[in-house]
């Protein structure tokens, strides 16, 4: 029987043989295989298929757009299963070979949480475990501008988390605390911003005795929090926060928990990359050191201007040249940070403008080196703070 991977990243495979993603070459013929897979109980119409493919997009011939598509479709998969025929021609109509079984891990998954609805207690939790252990990522995250795709993908990770935090519960009160904290940190990397997700895993930490990494957790979420939207951690989750600092007074106010909070991450080398806001906040702080110590500091911007021509992906692809060469050529604790979708701002501290001037030319002569100008010209303004 052939395995089907949904979530996350698809793949194809039995116990020898493999496609993924990057077999097909074309987002547009996974597109179509996913489609039918999913669908595969019924015959789907050439009009059904070619609305959900190029969604209402102009074609002057779509049947003959679509029959291109089925023969390639066709000739990746007999290049791995030669012996089988997957896809069957209908009237007006194409359809996935029933006689060709699959076990499809979303399908599993929408099964296993079913069961779990069904039970309670000890039972309920062991469905509810494997379904977790199933969810690999969003529903088909390699597809892009479906409608079905999103929608559908929407209702998954729903089910997923409503499934979670029911499990959690139960871990909570069952003192399985290492189980809850390696589900919850599952759940927020795919839900950074989750609050109930970091409550229980605050929970689970306090439960196996580490109070200080429960503290680091909750300055992390706190942070997150209030960079991506100006709040604050809900009533609930700093009513944790108070009960976690009452028990751990002392330990609370120790330099090495508050630098752990301010700290999310290890110290990277070289020049800091930020966001927008960010970088204005560093500016503002720059600006209050000049006029106090006279230290000087040069505002720079780099702007790639684009030939009329050039494609979206290709100005994204010389953007992320630039930003490397940046990275690669500045000093640490230099500041960078995209202003645009096609712009750079740099900030040089301690540097005077003949200095900067050359650290500039410096970035241009790499780029050009490394890219050949081919997304437009890279223009170079400064300015001393």
């Amino acid at each position: 029987m052939l395995q089907i991977q949904m979530f996350g990243h698809f793949r194809m495979y039995d116990g020898e043989r493999m496609l993924d993603e990057a077999s097909f070459r074309s987002e547009m013929v996974l597109k179509l295989l996913t489609y039918i897979i999913c669908h595969r109980k019924r015959p789907l119409s050439v009009r059904e298929l070619t609305q959900i493919l190029w969604d209402g997009s102009q074609s002057r011939n779509p049947a003959g757009a679509l029959k291109n598509l089925v023969y390639r479709l066709r000739t990746i998969l007999r290049s791995v299963w030669p012996e089988t025929e997957f896809i069957l021609t209908g009237r007006a109509s194409y359809q996935w070979n029933r006689q060709v079984e699959l076990a499809v891990d979303v399908e599993y998954f929408q099964q296993l949480c079913l069961a779990a609805r069904r039970e309670t207690g000890k039972e309920k939790a062991e469905f509810q475990r494997k379904a977790a252990a199933g969810y690999r990522g969003r529903f088909l995250e390699g597809i892009r501008d479906q409608g079905w795709v999103t929608e559908r993908s929407a209702c998954l990770h729903s089910l997923y988390l409503e499934m979670v935090r029911d499990l959690a519960a139960y871990l909570n009160e069952n003192g399985q605390f290492r189980e809850l904290e390696e589900m919850a940190r599952k759940a927020i990397d795919m839900e950074p911003l989750d609050e109930g997700l970091y409550g229980w895993l605050i929970r689970a930490l306090i439960g196996e005795g580490r109070e200080k990494s429960a503290a680091e957790e909750y300055h992390r979420i706190s942070g997150l929090l209030y960079r991506t939207s100006a709040s604050v951690p809900a009533d609930s989750l700093q009513e944790l926060w108070r009960q976690l600092a009452a028990s751990q007074k002392e330990d609370m106010d120790s330099f090495s928990v508050i630098q752990a909070g301010l700290r999310e991450k290890p110290h990277a080398p070289g020049v800091f990359f930020c966001g927008y806001e960010t970088f204005r906040d560093i500016y503002e702080l720059e600006i209050r050191r000049e006029k106090r110590a006279g230290r000087p500091v040069l505002l720079v911007l780099l702007a790639l201007h684009p030939a009329e021509e050039t494609e979206t992906e290709t100005l994204r692809a010389e953007m992320e040249r630039l930003k490397n060469v940046l990275l690669a050529s500045l000093r640490r604790g230099d500041v960078v940070a995209q202003y645009d979708t096609s712009s750079f701002l740099v900030m040089l501290s301690g540097c005077r403008y003949e200095d900067g001037r050359k650290v500039m030319e410096r970035v241009e002569y790499e780029f050009a080196q490394s890219s050949g100008n081919a997304a437009g010209k890279l223009c170079c303004s400064m300015e001393m703070l």
